[in-house]
């Protein structure tokens, strides 16, 4: 707290009552020494200062936030509390860089430019008469200083201040830490100055001080070429208490071009660290420190707006920006690549890097940069196909172990393209997982590669390839929400509420009922259990959904009371809510919810372009006739479809209904197309499946139902409709007596 009586109002030379509250500090301090540690200032002015009055000079603050900065700082050192809150109050107002070069500028003035704005924010803390702003001002200097940390002008300072003394090392080192990784190649400079000698051993006491801060750039500097550098990095390193820099440090101390100094340092680096060099090892250090990564659980890191990861530059180091979110991405590919210089047979060093690089393309924010990756080089699907089966499926073995849903979605994207009859066993095992995934997608991408693949050998799960093709195929990318409720009433309440949302729904009032409703959705991604329903039937839905594939992960809402949260506090998946409000509320709340199943989300558009690529893979089957895979289990699916409001779906089945052997499709088949309200191109696609049906089947129709099609050849007022029905009705190949009709039936015309 300051010591007021350091400005004995009865005395000072600055008490003036008809004082006006003009700029005085470059006018009226002479010196400004402390009375007693940061809180007492003494200040001596000379007589003529103390009579002036507002007369400006040339040294007067020429903006608003000097002004404010020099009005304050004079009330406050003559005392005056309440016109230093007023100007306070005006200093708050600027932008925290302009608040720290306002104090800064005052505070310089003057013949003995002694007053250090810090240690003045610092001061006043304690002051109660300052007590509802200097806090504030104390905020704000700091943000100030946070917004130059990255000026190199403003580094060099806080560097050049740490031969200064014991309080100018530790206030150097704590700006510089707010600095962090953007001060070490500038502190690396200045360490092969030899004009700056005086500030070696100092460089070296900040950089251990600022600690694991600056390990990512140290790392990458134990390959500058400067001995005299490196020697300084080793030690630090080897202060500071991280196992990840092993490895590094280990390579210097392993390469035969290292000198004497440099090898030392590292060895007692490591020595420190609880480790030694063995190139037997190293490359098993390099994949584990990659794993690290991988993982986000390196020590190693990178804090701020953009992530840094540096490299060498030419006797220095150079960062290169990137989205935090793929930082550690980066960096295992990295040390992926060091596992693979130092051991080249290392395969699961492949595997490793290639998976990465999926994740760092899957983490990367639609917004975010990699400046590690310029546009010069292939996406990571390139990269996975050109590395083959084997590797990808490590990737994706890693992947589904870990239940990362987007990165294995990537690594089957890539298996899609280049697995085949020839090589299949080598991936089988992981796609057939990947078949029995709860990430939806997942599952209809594993189902692609598969099925585009054209087996010849049956498999285990073969029968949940078609089975996720046809649910595929199902998907509009609209969630849905199956309904467990205690009454008709509420069942009735509950579902009349959701169509008020995005959610379709589904249910019963007993757990059989319930179930029923899944076959008909085309995703379920919440289970509602509603208010009053038992334990018992709770718990027979939730044991129900977990032996189901499609609904293993999905989420569960439940309306219950205390004794119900601590029932279900184990179930990550569970949310026990008291009431499930309006519609508004209850979409909020599902949304909330499924963020807790993970995955990925179906929008409308993928949900198509899935659809439509099942159907091209079914019809493919259809038509390869492969023994591995029966399309009839998926007839009445496929042939409920043809209700799909999507007609590119509508078509897309009907070419696959053209290859299945059937009465009924044939039958379904002309009812849809006969329909005269339906869409002409869709009319069309169905005579066209119809005629494909009749080619490879023979005619199934009764004749009531061949005279029909007849008809439609003959009277269909659309020209392209009545040619397609003309085709079906050919390829139907009828006998003399029922073709006859069509010529007899023209003459009439």
């Amino acid at each position: 707290m300051i010591n007021t009586r350091c400005f004995d109002r009865s005395s000072s030379p600055f008490i003036q009552p008809a004082r006006s509250p003009a700029p005085l500090l470059a006018r009226s301090l002479g010196v400004a020494l402390f009375c007693a540690g940061f809180g007492t200032l003494i200040f001596n002015a000379t007589a003529a200062a103390a009579q002036e009055t507002t007369a400006p000079t040339a040294e007067a603050p020429a903006n608003p936030a000097a002004t404010a900065a020099d009005n304050f700082i004079f009330y406050v050192h003559t005392g005056n509390f309440p016109l230093a809150v007023e100007e306070a109050k005006k200093l708050l107002e600027s932008q925290p860089r302009e608040f720290v070069e306002a104090l800064e500028a005052v505070s310089s003035r003057g013949p003995a430019r002694t007053l250090d704005p810090f240690e003045f924010m610092l001061s006043l803390q304690n002051n109660d008469q300052l007590k509802d702003v200097a806090p504030q001002l104390l905020q704000k200097y700091n943000d100030g200083l946070l917004t130059r940390k990255e000026d190199p002008a403003w580094i060099r300072q806080n560097i050049e201040r740490l031969d200064k003394g014991d309080r100018a090392l530790r206030n150097g080192v704590s700006r510089l830490r707010d600095s962090g990784e953007l001060a070490v190649p500038i502190m690396l400079g200045y360490l092969q100055d030899q004009n700056n000698k005086s500030l070696w051993w100092p460089i070296e006491q900040a950089l251990v001080a600022m600690g694991r801060d600056v390990v990512n750039p140290l790392v990458a500097a134990t390959e500058v070429k400067n001995p005299a550098v490196r020697t300084v990095v080793l030690r630090v390193l080897g202060e500071s208490g991280v196992p990840d820099v092993i490895p590094y440090v280990a390579r210097v101390a392993l390469d035969s071009s290292t000198g004497v100094a440099e090898r030392e340092a590292a060895n007692d680096a490591l020595r420190r660290l609880g480790a030694k060099a063995d190139a037997a090892t190293l490359a098993q250090q390099w994949y584990d420190l990659s794993e690290k990564f991988y993982y986000g659980k390196s020590a190693i890191t990178s804090r701020g707006a953009m992530s840094h990861v540096w490299f060498v530059n030419d006797s220095n180091i150079a960062d290169k920006p990137v989205s935090p979110e793929i930082f550690h991405d980066v960096m295992a590919m990295r040390a992926a690549e060091y596992a693979l210089l130092q051991d080249g047979s290392r395969g699961d060093a492949v595997s490793l890097w290639l998976a990465s690089n999926y994740k760092r393309e899957a983490e990367m924010p639609a917004t975010g940069s990699d400046g590690t990756y310029g546009p010069e080089k292939p996406d990571a699907h390139a990269y996975g196909a050109q590395a083959g089966v084997a590797y990808l499926s490590q990737v994706l073995t890693r992947t589904l172990r870990d239940n990362d849903g987007p990165v294995s979605v990537r690594a089957i994207d890539s298996l899609y393209d280049i697995v085949g009859q020839s090589n299949l066993s080598d991936v089988s095992a992981p796609l057939t997982r990947a078949l029995q995934s709860t990430d939806k997608i997942v599952r209809f991408k594993a189902a692609s590669a598969y099925a585009q693949s054209l087996p010849q050998k049956g498999f285990t799960g073969q029968e949940q390839v078609i089975a996720s093709l046809v649910e595929a195929i199902a998907q509009t990318g609209k969630p849905g929400v199956l309904v467990l409720a205690s009454s008709q009433d509420d069942l009735n309440k509950i579902l009349a509420t959701l169509k008020g949302t995005n959610y379709g729904a589904a249910g019963g009032i007993t757990v059989e009922s319930a179930l029923v409703g899944v076959s008909a959705m085309p995703s379920v991604d919440v289970l509602l259990v509603g208010p009053n329903v038992s334990a018992t039937d709770r718990n027979r839905l939730m044991a129900a959904s977990g032996d189901s594939i499609r609904m293993r992960r999905t989420v569960k809402v439940v309306v219950g009371d205390d004794q119900v949260e601590a029932d279900l506090s184990r179930d990550p998946l569970a949310l026990v809510v008291r009431t499930l409000g309006d519609e508004k509320n209850m979409g909020n709340l599902f949304d909330a919810a499924r963020g807790r199943a993970g995955g990925v989300a179906v929008t409308p558009e993928q949900a198509t372009q899935f659809a439509l690529r099942a159907t091209d893979l079914l019809e493919r089957l259809a038509i390869s006739k492969t023994p591995v895979f029966d399309l009839q289990p998926a007839r009445q699916a496929l042939l409920g479809a043809l209700d799909d409001q999507r007609p590119e779906i509508v078509k897309g089945v009907a070419g696959v209904l053209g290859h299945l052997n059937s009465k009924e499709v044939q039958t379904t088949l002309l009812a849809k197309a006969s329909d005269a309200n339906g869409p002409e191109d869709i009319r069309i696609a169905l005579f066209k499946s119809l005629a494909t049906n009749a080619k490879f089947f023979n005619n199934q129709l009764d004749d009531g139902q061949a005279d029909t099609l007849r008809k439609d050849s003959e009277t269909e007022v659309k020209i392209p409709v009545r040619a397609a029905a003309s085709e079906a009705y050919g390829a139907l190949n009828l006998p003399a007596d029922q073709v006859k009709q069509v010529i007899l039936d023209q003459s009439k015309r």
